[in-house]
């Protein structure tokens, strides 16, 4: 998955923040309250005021958050 972050980091930079958060660090604890996640990798998608829109975990398709990143951008 590494390589597609990096990629959408790259293609939406400026128009999509990409945080990375280790799941083992110990100052990660309020994101993972806040958002429930356990696993690695997960991915949470917030619009502009920083509501939950979706939520992945796992690998998925480039494809997947092209749309998802478009849906919030309203493209």
């Amino acid at each position: 998955m590494k390589p597609i972050v990096d990629g959408l980091e790259t293609e939406y930079a400026g128009r999509v923040a990409i945080v990375r958060l280790n799941i083992d660090d110990p100052n990660t604890a309020e994101a993972k309250a806040t958002y429930k996640f356990r696993l690695q990798p997960y991915y949470v998608l917030l619009n502009g005021e920083g509501q939950v829109v979706d939520t992945w975990t796992s690998g998925q398709a480039k494809t997947l958050f092209d749309e998802a990143f478009a849906t919030v951008l309203g493209q």
